[in-house]
């Protein structure tokens, strides 16, 4: 009899082994489930910084330019429809993993409308949008008490995704690509990017039309908000970081109409942290101009998107606030992303000691000239030409262009637009290995601020190692 008990007792560990590891894959794959997956494969304990909130968040910061300008390691969990209740267990799931030495949470994740400012709905669960953001976490006691407030029947039938998700059991084919996407080293030494670069520009007729919305909803931080901004806090000095709310920027002209609004929230969460030395707050909106060029096209709404060019701007005012208002010196650099040179005026192309870039800029705008003047938005920016890692194949490396207007504001684009160039193999008789040479790469004007921008060549390799070449050739947005 002992021993049957002890083969049930191991058996029922063996099961709860296999469910705990595998639980989280049957899931239809979607952002929420993507963001915490890779999330959960970096290094234990080297997230310096570490960005959560809602889709707003996810757009307006690239973790790219933060890791680049303040030389250390940074993750965006930003995820859709996601408030401050979400958020505060979002918390306590990503720092079972990690110790952030900051951590910053994202302010419309408590600039709620009245009906979504409150703990529990209408049913008497727990307010979230974002489902996809439960069902991601593992197993574990913070995941069971969202579950618990969240759903008010069939608990641990929602608890196990093996079980929640069983109609994906027969579609093998589908749960052969999660698997393989989320277990294969595909990430291995290119970096998972965390955040969004919508390439849309707000249109000037919608623009037009969120300049005449009025304004129906308040905006406040509510009771049950601040009881979860002071649970954040508390995980803070529990467990040892700097904290920082930031607000992510409104569009110039909505922000003009919510502004006295949005000084008395900030000065309730100014009062709510005052006591905490280790907890920070800005508003990013009132230290930059963010127009229409900055965002996306979307419907005219009181919920505005930053675009990449956006994100850009954003980016750099809260990396500079960063390494004005904390001490960290980290020090790191990250050699898999393009922005980690650019940014700190790594130049010249010896990079590798297997090679260095042959390349042409042949044409701006179908001209072969030095300098390109455009009026912004008048037309796209056409680079064309071909470059290639010397002695290596030019199929198996990744191409990039930076456009540089000053240190605080750099575009870095792939370019996915690849050409065959026969002839750049042919020329340096290379038997055909830098047939994958050409490149063309468009990017609209509008994307772009006004000034000159220098232009820098960017090759990765198989290997994920970056060299760059900076060309004698210049951009002027007018």
């Amino acid at each position: 009899m002992k021993k049957l008990i002890l083969k049930i007792f191991l058996f029922s560990i063996l099961i709860s082994v296999v469910i705990y590891n595998i639980d989280s894959y049957f899931v239809k794959d979607d952002p929420a489930f993507e963001k915490f997956e890779f999330y959960n494969k970096i290094e234990k304990n080297t997230v310096d910084v570490l960005f959560l909130g809602n889709s707003h968040l996810a757009n307006g910061v690239n973790t790219k330019i933060i890791n680049a300008k303040c030389k250390l390691n940074s993750y965006n969990l930003g995820l859709r429809a996601t408030n401050i209740f979400h958020t505060y267990f979002n918390l306590i799931e990503a720092l079972k993993n990690q110790k952030p030495k900051l951590v910053v949470i994202e302010n419309f994740t408590f600039l709620e409308n009245a009906a979504e400012s409150d703990f529990f709905n209408e049913e008497g669960k727990m307010f979230v949008k974002n489902f996809g953001a439960v069902h991601a976490k593992k197993p574990g006691k913070n995941k069971f008490e969202e579950i618990n407030l969240v759903y008010k029947e069939n608990k641990l039938y929602n608890f196990f995704n093996v079980f929640r998700g069983h109609e994906n059991w027969s579609d093998l084919e589908d749960q052969s690509k999660v698997l393989y996407k989320y277990t294969s080293n595909k990430y291995k030494n290119k970096d998972f990017r965390d955040h969004y670069q919508s390439l849309k520009i707000l249109r000037k007729e919608r623009a037009s039309k969120i300049d005449n919305l009025k304004i129906k909803d308040t905006i406040n931080i509510s009771k049950d908000q601040e009881v979860f901004i002071k649970k954040i806090i508390e995980l803070s000095e529990e467990h040892e970081f700097e904290l920082l709310f930031v607000t992510i920027p409104f569009y110039n002209n909505y922000y003009a109409k919510v502004e006295d609004q949005l000084k008395q929230v900030n000065k309730k969460l100014n009062a709510i942290i005052k006591e905490h030395t280790n907890v920070k707050a800005i508003d990013i909106n009132t230290l930059g101009d963010f127009s229409r060029t900055y965002f996306m096209d979307e419907k005219p709404t009181r919920n505005q998107h930053l675009n990449f060019k956006g994100g850009i701007k954003a980016t750099n005012i809260l990396a500079n606030y960063i390494n004005k208002e904390y001490n960290f010196n980290f020090n790191k650099i990250n050699r898999f992303q393009p922005e980690s040179f650019v940014y700190n005026k790594k130049a010249i192309d010896t990079l590798l000691e297997k090679g260095r870039i042959l390349s042409n800029l042949e044409r701006i705008n179908g001209a072969k000239t030095n300098h390109l003047a455009l009026a912004q938005g008048k037309s796209s920016v056409v680079l064309e030409g071909w470059m290639v890692i010397e002695n290596q194949d030019s199929k198996f490396t990744d191409f990039f262009v930076a456009l540089e207007k000053d240190e605080d504001f750099i575009l870095v684009r792939p370019m996915h637009v690849r050409k065959k160039r026969k002839d750049v193999s042919k020329f340096f008789k290379k038997e055909e290995i830098y047939d994958h040479a050409g490149f063309k790469l468009e990017i609209d004007s509008e994307l772009l601020e006004k000034g000159n921008y220098s232009i820098v060549l960017i090759i990765r390799d198989e290997n994920g190692k970056v060299l760059l070449k900076r060309v004698n050739k210049t951009i002027e947005i007018l």
